[in-house]
């Protein structure tokens, strides 16, 4: 028999205790890791999706509402740039797509402006977008901070979009 002297056994015991408590934070810490990244059941993906139309189609609805009230009030206002509201005059709709992208579908009156004015008149879009989903709790009020990324079309021609690093400054298709 071989007799172990304590000083030995105490060492091992020590790495024991050290192996076996690694192993309890690599299983806690793979748990947790699981349980944060858990797949949807068939059921919740589709309830997920419904939820995620529904919230699509409440917040179109809203942009569309804002954007006639602007047109209304643009075209029987004899000053609508003084209120902010001439963007209104070149913009046929609004739809929202996801994150904090919307498309703005132009006129073709629009094609007619300057590059300033064109992104003026988009800017007005945004900006409108922008409060119209923020109110509809579809952007957070730290992503006010930022115009929405707009792509813009004229039918079915994107003829611009926003740039990636600012928002509110657009590049146009040549």
């Amino acid at each position: 028999m071989i007799f172990l002297d304590s000083k030995i056994l105490n060492k091992v015991a020590k790495v024991i205790l050290w192996i076996f408590l690694l192993c309890l934070l690599v299983v806690g810490c793979s748990q947790l890791y699981d349980s944060g990244h858990k797949a949807l059941n068939p059921k919740e993906a589709r309830q997920e999706s419904i939820k995620i139309k529904k919230q699509r189609q409440e917040a179109n609805t809203a942009l569309m509402k804002q954007l006639n009230t602007d047109q209304h009030l643009a075209s029987s206002n004899n000053e609508p740039v003084s209120y902010g509201l001439n963007y209104a005059n070149y913009i046929d709709s609004i739809k929202y797509t996801e994150g904090e992208n919307v498309t703005i579908y132009v006129t073709s009156d629009f094609q007619n402006l300057d590059a300033a004015s064109k992104t003026s008149v988009i800017n007005g879009a945004q900006d409108m977008a922008k409060t119209t989903l923020w109110h509809e709790k579809v952007i957070s009020q730290s992503e006010m901070n930022e115009n929405v990324f707009a792509t813009v079309n004229l039918g079915a021609n994107s003829i611009g979009q926003s740039s990636i690093s600012n928002h509110s400054e657009i590049k146009w298709s040549e």
